[in-house]
This record gives C-alpha cells, structure tokens and sequence, in this order.
C-alpha cells in the first residue's frame, strides 16, 4: 500500500475537572532533552499516575481489555527552590524537604504511592487535562494497588531503553543527549 499519511487525530476522551485519587505507577528518567527556549540540555523526567476509578477500554491484538486512565507529567530534574518537582513533591509529601533531603532526594521512592490529584481541562484548539496539583491521601482514604505494571527506568543505571516503554517515551530517550553519545561513540552505554 506503501505510504499513507492522514490527519485523523486518536481522541481521547478527559477527566472532568476536579480531584482525583491516583497512584505513580512509573517513573523515567529521559535524560538531558534539548530545551529550545534556553537553548540548552535540561535532565527531564517523567511521571505516571493511574487513576483506577475512570476506566478506558483499549483493544490490542483484535482482544478488548479495561485499563485505569493514565496521566503524566514531565518535570526538570531538580529540587531548587523554583523547581516544579520540587513543589509537587512537598505538596504530595505534605512537607518540606529538610536540609538533608536537598542533598539528595530519591525520586523513584514515590513509585507506587497513592494521592490525589488535581486536574483541569487545559488548551484552546487541542483540549487535554493538567495536573495542577498533587497533595497527600485524606486521613482515612484506603490507598490503592497499581493495576500497570510498575515502571521505573533511570538512563544513568541502565544500557536499553525496556520494551514496557510507551512509545511517546521511548522516543524522548532517543532524543536524549545520553542516548545520542551512546550511538556516536564507543565509551560505554550512557556516557556522560
């Protein structure tokens, strides 16, 4: 049939505004992408959240399977004071860091905690929900398991990207300054 292009567009359908319960059920870390308004490499990650009261069914191999709604947001690896990451995680946490946390924070401890998130229908041609913000469990609420597999992928410990990747982040990854220096040189998987 060879080359076919279309301006078909998969729609999806969004969460209302308002707050939902979710659990991190990923976490990858992307590598320094190219940031066109600074003109320079930034460390990005990504997060995933399931959101198991709203469903969507998805059909793959001709099987029609129910799966819990997903969202993610990319952050900038960095917990400085203007850091979105940083604010995220100490509404989440429901505290601050402490001097020693600024040291170092591992961020893939979040992986598989529960909170909730707040979201907005966001956009003016293209619509999309927004996580506007994330904030610790009510006293009371039964946390949940994640239904996806839990993910977790850092750029710096590991050589391939895993096959569990969703396309869209696999492709970031590929576009990493990371990942370029490993297809143009022989120094090792990810040298920096």
């Amino acid at each position: 049939m060879g080359l076919v292009a279309s301006g078909n567009k998969v729609t999806r359908e969004l969460l209302e505004n308002g707050v939902v319960q979710a659990v991190c059920y990923g976490l990858y870390d992307v590598g320094h992408q190219y940031d066109e308004k600074y003109a320079k490499y930034v460390h990005k990650c990504i997060i995933l959240w399931e959101i198991p009261e709203k469903r969507i069914v998805i059909e793959r191999e001709g099987v029609k399977k129910d799966y819990p709604y997903t969202l993610s947001k990319k952050y900038t690896v960095s917990l400085n004071d203007k850091s979105n990451l940083k604010k995220d995680l100490e509404t989440w946490r429901g505290r601050a860091f402490s001097e020693q946390e600024l040291v170092g924070f591992d961020v893939s401890s979040i992986v598989g905690v529960n909170c909730l998130l707040q979201v907005m229908i966001t956009g003016t041609d293209k619509k999309y929900n927004t996580i506007t913000a994330i904030l610790p469990l009510h006293k009371g609420m039964t946390p949940v398991e994640p239904e996806n597999k839990i993910q977790s992928f850092s750029i710096k410990d590991n050589d391939s990207i895993p096959e569990a990747a969703p396309e869209w982040i696999k492709t970031m990854i590929e576009k990493s300054r990371e990942y370029s220096d490993v297809e143009q040189n022989d120094e090792g998987p990810f040298s920096w």
